[in-house]
C-alpha cells in the first residue's frame, strides 16, 4: 500500500505531464484525421472508376 505521502508526490509530480499533453494532442489528430482519409479515399475511388468507364465505353 502507498504511504500518504507517496500518493502525495506522485499526484505533485509533474515531469511527465507535458509528454502525456502531446500522447493527447496525437490522438485527438488521428481520430480526426481518419475520418478524413476515408472519404477521400472513397471520393478518389469514386472518380476512378467514372474515369474507367469512361475510358472502357
Amino acid at each position: 500500500m502507498l504511504s500518504k505521502e507517496t500518493w502525495n508526490r506522485f499526484l505533485d509530480d509533474q515531469s511527465g505531464a507535458t509528454a502525456v499533453e502531446y500522447v493527447v494532442i496525437a490522438s485527438a489528430l488521428t481520430l480526426a484525421l481518419i475520418p478524413g482519409f476515408y472519404y477521400v479515399t472513397s471520393a478518389f475511388q469514386t472518380k476512378m472508376e467514372d474515369l474507367i468507364s469512361a475510358i472502357n465505353s
